[in-house]
């Protein structure tokens, strides 16, 4: 059926809202255009309840008696259908004083609705049975519009289904035939669903008990052929399926200045199950809700045609529009597509297009050049633009009748100062990191689509160079990202502090300028060092002989990163010092004494020298462990006395010690001792058997003190060779042993 059909079938009064509404819009169109205005003018939108773009269905239960039916839910149902007529209807079951329930058989409608609720007035959107879409109660005199804005609770496939719906008195002017055509937009091959119907009176013809009346008053079904249920339907994609009945016209009642036929208002929906059962609603319709007019912009989009994310002033945008026919039915009443470039809170005109012929689902394409050459970006900048529909003819969604979209502006970085991970001042030869960021200064970039370049020089020579940077690698991630450069330094290179700079890259090749850092870091020579117990490579503390030229090894007790060994000098002031020989690597030391704790324990001793390289001195205490060289030793032996003329006896076995060539004690007893000098040999004689000491005095009539000198002779092998004899070492002591009283 096309669209002349249908107007011509509309009842004479809803033609003449139709040209009085035609004639409306005329007149404030043709006041538009007399206007001039810089800016595009706010459009004075009808004051009703936003629509959801497709149609809403509600099942409403009151009675005459009912306060809040009559002062609420009344006349907020009356000025919703007044506002939004287009896309909302419903059904009241209403209780007259007059008449009461009516029978509603064999749907029983008002139980169905009601079976959740605890009084009047009862208000279900699409078959619900609670939540929001629930409604027992009203204030106000606009108390549905929220919850039918939000939807209704209809189907979410609602905008799959069309429905269409004429009536036709006969001639003999006692019977109206209805015919309602459902369609199936969507993409599945088939669906089934049922067809409520029902003839309601449009004004109810009783009233409540303040005079208001009932709207779509409900007075018969439209059943099946078995008038059991609801007509079930199968639909397929994009063919209409038909029904029509014949209901005596008396059905109604003429009420509110309306005669029969123009009272006659059937309201039908298509539901996804039958009336037994609690459903989803997917489409509704009544003689006010004419075919769903929906032109929208279904996509708007800036891009830079040498496809970067953002622009630079110079690049070329396409600003693209695409709008579509949301609509049941082609679309053909003209209209603009008009794109613009807001400029706070100006719109500036950069292009449009007149709407071309929409078949249903058609689309239509729009793409305007955009030279950037007079933009002046800023940070963290945009220029936004809009498309917008103008002029259009019978459109009932709005909110898509524009969008916006923005280009970002591409800014050159901005570089923070790289800071030093770690010490500031190493060694050559010693690897270094720093650490840097960068200000993106735009909404395009962020640290992982720009890129540092570091370079370093001698301080003051600008001498710029990257050969030292052996990595750069991104660590972290978000606001934590970051790039660290490791730059290692070879053995070669010069001391002394370096200037490090650093430049961003962006994902646009954009950059920023060079930041410099002066005396960024130092790069040392590397110390001579006597090696502790705590250094890697330490060769531990060397054992020398007492009273002995020692000879020792200085690796493992000296180390330099940069110098080899034999080119360092040695230098000390410790007696115990000889000599450094750097070709052979060799330390010579004397100690004269072994030192001991309180416990009787040889102390670790240590010469204080001074090492240079050449470039730099360092110092440094080298430990020696001192033992014995082999030695037989005497303790202090004490005097002995006699009388004039008398004699004496001491065995020397106790005052005697002995090691061998390593330092280990040895037993005394393997020593033999020898009376090598007496001091005054007119005093006494002195003989030694074994280990004993036998002194004579040589008159009865002389005393004094007298000196023995011993010797010793160590007879003891070593333990590492017990059948070889070593060397008999000597040592001579003169002792103050004897003296004779008188």
């Amino acid at each position: 059926m096309t669209t002349s059909q249908r107007v011509n079938e509309l009842s004479s009064i809803t033609i003449a809202i139709l040209m009085l509404t035609m004639s409306a819009m005329g007149f404030f169109l043709i006041e538009e255009q007399t206007t001039e205005r810089e800016q595009l003018a706010v459009k004075e939108m009808p004051r009703f309840a936003t629509s959801p773009g497709h149609s809403v269905f509600g099942e409403y239960v009151g009675a005459h008696w009912c306060g809040p039916c009559m002062d609420s839910a009344a006349p907020s149902l009356v000025n919703l259908k007044s506002s939004n007529g287009e896309d909302f209807t419903f059904v009241s079951f209403y209780e007259s004083e007059s008449g009461g329930w009516p029978a509603d058989g064999p749907i029983y409608r008002t139980d169905h609705v009601m079976a959740a609720s605890s009084g009047y007035p009862t208000f279900a959107f699409s078959d619900a049975q609670s939540g929001s879409c629930y409604k027992v109660g009203s204030v106000g005199t606009d108390y549905y519009d929220a919850d039918y804005s939000s939807g209704g609770c209809m189907s979410s496939d609602a905008s799959e289904y069309a429905m269409e719906l004429s009536t036709a008195l006969n001639s003999a002017g006692d019977e109206v035939t209805i015919t309602v055509e459902a369609t199936y937009l969507g993409s599945s091959s088939s669906v089934t669903v049922y067809l409520y119907g029902a003839v309601t009176e449009q004004v109810g013809a009783d009233a409540y008990d303040n005079g208001n009346r009932p709207h779509n008053n409900w007075r018969e079904w439209l059943l099946n052929s078995d008038n059991n249920g609801f007509e079930e339907l199968t639909l397929t994609p994009n063919n209409a399926a038909e029904r029509t009945w014949t209901v005596p016209l008396n059905t109604v009642r003429a009420s509110g200045g309306n005669t029969q036929f123009e009272n006659f208002w059937p309201v039908l929906a298509l539901m996804d199950g039958p009336h037994s059962s609690y459903n989803t609603f997917l489409s509704a319709v009544d003689l006010d809700m004419i075919p769903l007019v929906d032109i929208g912009v279904s996509d708007f989009q800036v891009e830079n045609q040498n496809g970067n994310l953002g622009f630079v002033p110079g690049d070329i945008l396409d600003v693209s529009v695409e709008i579509t026919n949301n609509g049941v039915d082609p679309y053909n009443d003209g209209g603009e597509i008009a794109i613009y470039e807001l400029q706070g809170l100006d719109e500036i005109y950069i292009g449009g297009a007149s709407i071309a012929y929409l078949a249903t689902a058609g689309t239509q394409t729009l793409t305007v050049d955009f030279d950037t050459s007079q933009i002046t970006p800023y940070a963290s900048g945009a220029t936004t633009f809009r498309a917008m529909l103008l002029s259009l003819t019978a459109d009932r969604v709005s909110s898509n009748d524009y969008a916006d979209d923005s280009a970002l502006h591409d800014m050159p970085p901005i570089a923070n100062r790289p800071s030093v991970v770690g010490a500031a001042s190493v060694e050559r030869g010693t690897s270094i990191q720093f650490e840097s960021t960068a200000l993106a200064n735009d909404l395009v970039d962020d640290m992982s689509s720009m890129s540092p370049a570091l370079q370093y020089a001698l301080h003051a020579t600008e001498a710029w160079d990257t050969a030292w940077i052996s990595s750069v690698d991104m660590v972290g991630s978000g606001g934590n990202a970051r790039y660290i450069h490791t730059l290692s330094p070879p053995m070669s290179a010069t001391s002394g502090t370096y200037d490090v700079r650093i430049q961003w890259t962006d994902a646009g090749s954009q950059t920023s300028d060079w930041l410099l850092t002066e005396d960024a870091f130092e790069l040392r020579n590397a110390l001579p060092t006597v090696l502790t117990s705590s250094d890697n490579g330490y060769a531990g503390i060397p054992t020398v002989k007492v009273e002995t030229d020692e000879i020792v090894s200085i690796i493992g007790l000296l180390n330099d990163a940069e110098t080899p060994l034999s080119m360092l000098t040695m230098d000390s002031n410790a007696p115990e010092f000889i000599e450094f020989d750097a070709y052979n690597l060799e330390l010579t030391v004397n100690f004269a004494n072994i030192l001991y704790d309180g416990h009787g324990t040889p102390l670790a001793q240590g010469i204080f020298v001074t090492i240079s390289d050449g470039e730099d001195s360092n110092s440094g205490t080298i430990l020696f462990n001192v033992i014995e060289n082999g030695q037989p030793r005497w303790n202090g032996v004490p005097t002995q006395s006699f009388d004039e003329g008398g004699s004496a006896s001491l065995i020397l076995t106790p005052y005697l010690s002995d090691t061998n060539d390593n330092g280990d004690s040895m037993p005394a007893s393997g020593l033999a001792l020898t009376v090598v000098e007496i001091s005054d040999t007119s005093l006494v004689d002195a003989s030694i058997t074994g280990h004993s000491l036998n002194v004579e005095s040589l008159d009865d009539d002389s005393f004094g003190m007298v000196e023995i000198e011993r010797l010793t002779d160590s007879k003891n092998p070593t333990p590492s060779s017990p059948t070889t004899s070593t060397t008999s070492t000597t040592r001579r002591e003169l002792t103050p042993l004897a003296s004779i009283r008188c």
